[in-house]
């Protein structure tokens, strides 16, 4: 099973706040999740609070937008979140890529507490033990073709 990652990071305008979501779908028609992670900008690697949707990927993503929209207007005299360069932790390092499940389960530990973790694993029915040492860097679009044949006949036509 494959799954494919979305992320945007925000600052807020005053210095002191991130925001960020984050958006995971099974694919290729499969159940959707949303996280969203805030707070003290000292927190952004691993802490902070977490609110989660699921849903389909319309839902999802039509919830996603709405976020980033509203986070980036800001509400008058209250500043506004601006994009900045995705720090490189966790589900940021795949954002816009497909990966297999080995690979969701460890950026997902990177990334959130366990008790968000373990909710993203329950949804998407990952294993949540037997990952000792995960292959690094395992992806679905990094996956290499067959070589092709090679012996004397090949190619002979």
């Amino acid at each position: 099973m494959t799954y494919t990652i979305h992320t945007e990071y925000l600052e807020h305008s005053g210095g002191t706040k991130f925001y960020e979501v984050v958006l995971i779908n099974e694919e290729p028609d499969g159940p959707c999740i949303l996280l969203k992670r805030f707070g003290k900008l000292a927190d952004r690697i691993g802490g902070g609070q977490v609110q989660i949707s699921r849903g389909n990927l319309n839902a999802c993503l039509d919830e996603y937008q709405k976020t980033l929209h509203a986070k980036r207007k800001g509400k008058s005299g209250q500043g506004h979140y601006a994009s900045v360069e995705r720090p490189e932790y966790g589900l940021h390092k795949r954002n816009g890529k497909s990966i297999f499940g080995v690979a969701l389960h460890k950026y997902t530990e990177e990334h959130y507490p366990s008790q968000h973790a373990a909710s993203i694993f329950s949804y998407f029915d990952l294993k949540t033990e037997g990952y000792d040492e995960p292959p690094a860097d395992i992806e679905a679009d990094d996956a290499k073709p067959e070589a092709a044949a090679t012996d004397a006949s090949w190619g002979s036509w």
